[in-house]
């Protein structure tokens, strides 16, 4: 099991599910895995466009749910 390179296992060793807190804004991604037992963040090159977002992986991932939610900015 790895996400970004690293090797994660959540509390139950036989699932194959984790769930995902995602926040992107103009200059970052961060994941946090498992309600932060994990996480990661990556600086994002300025998009050219903002018509979505795209999910890309080495294998096939089956999303149960997903929520969008827009968040006001701070400025």
């Amino acid at each position: 099991n790895e996400i970004n390179g690293a090797f994660y296992e959540n509390y139950d060793s036989e699932s194959r599910t984790v769930e995902l807190d995602i926040f992107v804004d103009r200059t970052s991604v961060e994941v946090f895995v498992d309600g932060g037992a994990f996480s990661t963040a990556h600086p994002l090159e300025e998009a050219k466009s903002s018509s979505g977002l795209e999910i890309k992986g080495r294998y096939v991932y089956n999303i149960k749910s997903l929520e969008v939610i827009e968040l006001n900015s701070i400025w």
